[in-house]
């Protein structure tokens, strides 16, 4: 496993309390060699009042499109839901699933989004057929706007740890540009499965590709990342979602052949005098390997240093591009996911205020991604509606 850490800001001014990023990033080596695994996939679609007109359609589209990319031998089920959860196609071998096509096309959106319910009825179909020879993921499609049953995003994160615990990943997908990223994110995070936007149908193929592709691969599980400091007045946080365990490390899940995964720690660093190479404290990773035919456990400590320079040299300090732009796009879920808990309370104005807020920082990092750039202005237009349209426009239910 390639293992890398990089600061936002490679040297800090001396003598003062600076606040930092760490971005520690962990790459699974390639194995075309490693034996394709049988896979038993739980979707979970999402048809409530929400997700009515293109994003229903989204789904239906790519929930046939994964279809089609399974093998034979591989175990499919499809769990629907509104305010009620309806098992539409029970669990079955692909060879001996008829009719799965003509069942999605019968689809429609209607009334609240009970994804809780949804989402356990999936792991239940999961569950059926579990086994040390195959992969199980419940593959959950929505805008992640859950107004029924658990709503609360760490509640369903936790629910997806339990289930990943038991060896049921989970994935999510998120469609239309109002998806709750934060809590979609979340729950992949915990479920130890990857997250994903599909924006139209022509995404579907190479989300499906790079999912199954990941799930036949699999490189190490229970990655776990510690920052260990060595001066007790250094303070620490993700701005990730990952899961925190009771020691303080965070559960990154699975990786797959190829895989990257990022974690980005945001510093408080006390104030030091000018030094090079100051350790200031150590990253422990440790996994299990999976890419032979037996599991092995895992470990790797890694020194974390970092240069403390005079207040005029640290003047010319530029920050590290890559750092700044992947906590800039954790910014930008952070925001919706705030924005959306406020008008969930119907207070428009305070989710507006907070969704302009984050873009006025995020545009002073002057990034000039275009990406970013595109999430900014989608933050600034959801804020007009809701100050402008209010209810008219953040309507989660018909």
């Amino acid at each position: 496993m390639k293992i890398e850490n990089k600061f936002d800001f490679n040297k800090i001014p001396e003598n003062t309390r600076f606040n930092t990023r760490l971005m520690v990033s962990l790459e699974a080596d390639e194995n075309s060699d490693h034996p394709e695994q049988l896979l038993n996939i739980a979707v979970v679609l999402d048809r409530s009042g929400s997700m009515k007109g293109e994003k229903i359609e989204y789904v239906k589209t790519a929930t046939k499109i994964l279809a089609n990319q399974l093998n034979q031998n591989d175990i499919l089920s499809l769990t629907i839901y509104d305010n009620e959860v309806n098992k539409l196609v029970p669990p079955s071998k692909m060879k001996d699933l008829h009719g799965f096509g003509p069942a999605v096309d019968s689809i429609f959106s209607r009334g609240m989004t009970f994804l809780s319910g949804g989402y356990e009825q999936g792991c239940i179909f999961a569950k059926e057929n579990k086994s040390d020879k195959n992969i199980s993921r419940v593959i959950l499609l929505t805008d992640g706007l859950a107004n029924d049953g658990i709503t609360d995003p760490d509640q369903l994160a936790s629910i997806a740890l339990k289930k990943n615990n038991d060896g049921i990943t989970t994935t999510t997908i998120g469609v239309g540009k109002d998806y709750d990223e934060f809590l979609l994110g979340k729950m992949a995070e915990n479920g130890g499965g990857g997250t994903y936007y599909i924006e139209n149908p022509d995404d579907a193929p190479s989300v499906f590709q790079e999912e199954l592709g990941y799930l036949k691969s699999l490189a190490a599980t229970n990655v776990v990342v510690k920052f260990v400091p060595n001066n007790h007045e250094l303070t620490f946080d993700q701005l990730n979602t990952y899961r925190v365990n009771p020691d303080k490390s965070f559960l990154l899940g699975d990786l797959y052949s190829g895989q990257k995964k990022s974690i980005v720690l945001e510093l408080l660093i006390p104030a030091m005098p000018v030094s090079n190479d100051n350790e200031i404290g150590t990253i422990e990773i440790s996994y299990q390997d999976t890419s032979n035919n037996e599991i092995e456990e895992r470990s790797q400590s890694i020194p974390v240093t970092i240069d403390v320079v005079s207040s005029y040299d640290f003047e010319n300090e530029i920050p590290n591009k890559d750092v700044t732009l992947e906590a800039a796009f954790l910014l930008v879920a952070k925001a919706k996911s705030e924005a959306i808990k406020l008008a969930d309370e119907r207070k428009y104005e305070d989710a507006a205020k907070i969704l302009l807020q984050y873009a006025d920082t995020l545009e002073k990092l002057n990034l000039n991604n275009s990406s970013l750039n595109n999430e900014i202005n989608e933050l600034c237009t959801r804020a007009r509606n809701l100050e402008e349209r209010r209810e008219e426009f953040y309507t989660m239910n018909e």
